[in-house]
């Protein structure tokens, strides 16, 4: 939980700042539930955890089954509509931002398989992760892709269904005990091949051959 309020206050200057920022910041209260709810059901605990995951979801809108393995220093930005399936994995220092998906593809009566999603991955908005596929290490996903394969790590993903527009290079920082750690936007020169392939399926111009 310490890195979950380090990635929430490391641009915040002073102790009114950084107070502020975890105070009013329902996606962190959703996750310290999770915290909470993940040691009780790894204790074999059911009602309690389950308790604690509707208290987080009813707080932030962001819905996270307390049997999810994630990491540390996960930031969910905005939070509304986040959904985190059972047996999901996620690695540290992962950004989520709000209307992500990560689940089974089909019906949940019976199993296909989970995500199990690298480190420093970024998540934007709207996209979805299904079934029973890996993404790499530092990876970054756009907006509302439907990610359904598996991708290599440095890996910019985005479309419908999602592939591979170019490489990802993440800006990291060291922090605090020397955690290294994402510091939000990406510089322009990272993220050019995902805004070109948006630029050409805007323009029609795009060929998935």
């Amino acid at each position: 939980m310490y890195q979950d309020i380090l990635r929430v206050t490391q641009k915040h200057t002073g102790i009114a700042g950084k107070t502020v920022a975890v105070i009013f910041n329902p996606p962190l209260w959703a996750v310290a539930c999770y915290r909470l709810g993940h040691f009780l059901w790894r204790s074999d605990m059911i009602l309690f955890p389950q308790l604690l995951s509707l208290l987080g979801r009813l707080v932030s809108g962001v819905a996270i089954a307390p049997s999810a393995e994630i990491g540390p220093g996960v930031l969910i930005l905005h939070g509304s509509g986040v959904v985190i399936e059972e047996d999901v994995h996620i690695g540290t220092g992962a950004t989520i931002y709000q209307g992500v998906g990560m689940g089974q593809r089909f019906s949940c009566t019976a199993s296909d398989g989970l995500p199990i999603i690298g480190k420093d991955v970024t998540i934007y908005a709207g996209a979805k992760i299904l079934g029973p596929i890996r993404v790499g290490n530092h990876c970054c996903i756009g907006a509302n892709a439907v990610v359904i394969r598996s991708f290599d790590d440095n890996t910019t993903i985005a479309g419908v269904p999602a592939r591979a527009v170019g490489e990802h290079v993440p800006p990291t920082t060291t922090i605090g005990d020397g955690t290294l750690l994402r510091v939000g936007p990406l510089p322009k020169e990272h993220t050019t091949p995902a805004r070109a392939y948006a630029s050409s399926v805007y323009s029609g111009s795009v060929n998935d051959d």
